[in-house]
């Protein structure tokens, strides 16, 4: 640190800026005079930092789909159990859904109304079951290998077009059951 001749310290800052210590002990505090040049480049870098961390635009997440900038209208189910590669019991098989921009409805209407309906599951290509629940139970279930796939369907049991589905391939042995 150089002094100025009254007793202050000076010391050069970021991009050629002066820094003034008001006093020599130090237990004073350090003001900094910034140029119009160095504020620049110090926003510059903010701009930088943001941007890199996402920040005012939609960075992808490994654990979604990609998206635009504005997120997606379109309804989408997800199966989250079983997992693609999956040994499972099947009495009973467990199941888990999600559900985005569509309303889970029970089976109490045959109206077909836009955004409303529920999940039918089905293994190896046979409808199974029919759920408007996230979560829920297959009963006896064979020991095989299953495609299972979640079909999203409207109220009057015709499947949302263009099709909406998720699906995994399991394996279904008794030896996966908890023992009783």
């Amino acid at each position: 640190m150089e002094e100025d001749g009254n007793g202050r310290g000076i010391r050069l800052c970021l991009g050629g800026s002066t820094c003034e210590q008001k006093s020599a002990d130090r237990k004073e505090a350090v003001s900094c005079h910034l140029g119009h040049a160095t504020m620049r480049w110090m926003w510059s870098c903010v701009l930088v930092i943001l941007g890199a961390l996402g920040c005012g635009s939609s960075a992808d997440d490994p654990g979604r789909d990609s998206v635009s900038d504005t997120e997606s209208t379109e309804p989408r189910v997800h199966l989250l159990a079983p997992e693609e590669g999956d040994t499972v019991c099947g009495d009973p098989f467990a199941l888990s859904v999600t559900v985005d921009n569509f309303h889970m409805v029970g089976f109490d209407s045959e109206e077909r109304r836009e955004g409303y309906g529920h999940v039918d599951i089905q293994l190896n290509g046979q409808n199974r079951w029919m759920t408007y629940k996230s979560e829920f139970e297959i009963p006896h279930v064979d020991e095989g290998i299953y495609l299972v796939k979640a079909l999203l369907v409207y109220e009057d049991h015709l499947p949302v077009e263009p099709e909406v589905s998720d699906s995994a391939t399991v394996t279904v042995d008794e030896a996966a059951c908890p023992v009783e």
